[in-house]
């Protein structure tokens, strides 16, 4: 994925230090950069959800959730 790509990390509450390295060694793997910006959504419930470009990661709790009420 290209490195000029916006990535917005979503979460509950603010990302604890520990939490912000794991995310940029994630990034880093998958999107090739460490840079994101963050936005509160109390609407995922928990968990995280990454989105980049036409990319979307959702390990939150709503997405979970969802994927039940589908099954």
């Amino acid at each position: 994925m290209a490195k000029n790509v916006n990535i917005v990390v979503e979460t509950v509450v603010p990302l604890s230090a520990q939490q912000a390295q794991t995310v940029k060694t994630l990034l880093k793997k998958s999107f090739g950069t460490e840079s994101y910006t963050t936005e509160l959504n109390p609407e995922i419930l928990g968990g995280v959800r990454i989105r980049g470009g036409s990319t979307l990661y959702d390990a939150s709790l709503h997405g979970k959730l969802e994927q039940l009420r589908t099954a």
